[in-house]
């Protein structure tokens, strides 16, 4: 199965994203035309998509860090706490899921190719576009997030969501097939079977 960051992605961080979207049919209904009442809702939805991506994120790198030391030598519980709470002060300097700091953060693991994480075959088309859209999500959640007005509609936020599904499925299966390597973990840490991508918030 994937990795547990990916699982956790699946479960429960789409799974907060499900619940304001429960919250937004529940106010606005589901009927074609402009809401104003959820004007807020989709504001907080972008809020809360970025966060969620940017602590899966953390969250791969700490397993994968995990996952390395472990391939290499039998460690004592102990030492696996230190190795994961260090990794875990690593990835707090990820404030905010730039692309450019999120290969920073992985080429701690020795992933040196800018970006490897999004060339997997599957994403080899979007990876230009979605890595310009990941930045403009990025400005705009900040943006939202320091009390800015920008308007935001739920077909932004389900774009949003689809985007963030894409770069996290790409990004656990390229750092799962990287750790493959022969001079890494030597074995594959996670497997392939993730299943379709779905709609926006499935």
């Amino acid at each position: 199965m994937p990795s547990k960051a990916y699982q956790r992605w699946i479960n429960y961080r789409l799974g907060t994203l499900q619940a304001l979207r429960d919250v937004h049919r529940a106010v606005g209904g589901t009927e074609r035309g402009r809401r104003w009442t959820t004007a807020e809702l989709n504001r907080l939805m972008t809020v809360a998509a970025v966060g969620e991506f940017s602590a899966f994120i953390r969250e791969l790198f700490i397993e994968s860090v995990q996952t390395l030391a472990l391939a290499s030598q039998q460690l004592e519980l102990p030492t696996q706490e230190l190795i994961a709470a260090l990794a875990s002060r690593t990835s707090e300097t990820l404030t905010n899921p730039w692309p450019d700091q999120i290969a920073r953060l992985f080429r701690g693991i020795g992933m040196t190719g800018d970006h490897a994480f999004w060339q997997t075959p599957e994403m080899r088309g979007h990876v230009p576009n979605d890595r310009n859209a990941l930045k403009a999500l990025v400005e705009l959640r900040n943006s939202l997030a320091h009390g800015g007005a920008d308007r935001v509609t739920l077909k932004n936020v389900e774009r949003q969501v689809r985007l963030l599904k894409r770069l996290a499925l790409s990004t656990d299966q390229a750092i799962g097939a990287f750790m493959a390597a022969p001079n890494m973990a030597g074995t594959i840490p996670w497997d392939s079977h993730y299943g379709p991508l779905g709609d926006p918030f499935t």
